[in-house]
């Protein structure tokens, strides 16, 4: 989850938080039973400001014991979909005026891995992720998503999420 929480994309420690990051994880080549659980660790980031926020934005890891194993994967041996569960905590801090909060981003997701580089993926507790300033709907920020969860992280940057009884607090706002 970076994906971020997951993390859920790679702005975010995450993401998605994350999810940059997952992308390039090496992956088995035999899918016909689950990889071992390995640890995945997130790495501190920054998002200039207009990219997600108006203000530049910089996340610190407090806690990172998230664990990643590799489900199915492609001939070539990249992953299919993976499995990310485990702790992760990160300080959210508004580069320009010092506020920052902290935010647990523990949870579960699995994440599938389309040809054309799109990341769907679904999962519950806590995940970031970053909507960056090319998108409308949802509006652009850095979002901690709680509850149970959709989301679709597409090449062209685009992304889109839904939240199930749950929350989505834009940090955004939140720091303002």
């Amino acid at each position: 989850m970076r994906p971020r929480h997951v993390l859920a994309d790679a702005s975010t420690a995450a993401a998605v938080t994350a999810l940059a990051l997952v992308a390039g994880f090496a992956a088995p080549a035999s899918a016909s039973s689950p990889s071992p659980w390995q640890p995945v660790h997130e790495q501190p980031f920054t998002q200039p400001a207009g990219v997600v926020c108006a203000f530049a934005l910089h996340g610190d890891i407090v806690t990172d014991h998230v664990l990643v194993r590799t489900l199915q994967t492609y001939p070539d041996g990249s992953p299919q979909e993976q499995e990310f569960a485990g702790p992760l905590a990160i300080r959210f801090t508004n580069l320009s005026t010092g506020a920052s909060v902290e935010r647990n981003l523990t949870g579960i997701a699995d994440f599938f891995y389309e040809p054309d580089g799109t990341i769907e993926g679904h999962g519950l507790g806590h995940i970031a992720i970053g909507i960056h300033a090319v998108n409308t709907s949802p509006p652009p920020g850095e979002y901690v998503i709680t509850g149970s969860y959709t989301f679709v992280l597409r090449p062209d940057g685009t992304r889109d999420f839904t939240v199930q009884g749950g929350t989505a607090e834009n940090l955004c706002d939140t720091l303002a």
